[in-house]
């Protein structure tokens, strides 16, 4: 996970589930961009934080 300024706010490794909840409370206000990949997909999502 990165800000919107490029710095990596957040990395984690996650093997063989499907479904992952991915806690955001530490994070400070603000917008945020949310890298997902797999083998077989690559998806970013943009969220804010309030």
């Amino acid at each position: 996970m990165f800000s919107l300024i490029g710095r990596r706010v957040l990395l984690k490794k996650i093997k063989g589930i499907n479904t992952y909840q991915l806690s955001v409370e530490a994070l400070e206000t603000g917008n945020y961009i949310l890298n997902i990949k797999s083998d077989s997909m690559h998806k970013s999502m943009h969220f804010i934080k309030e």
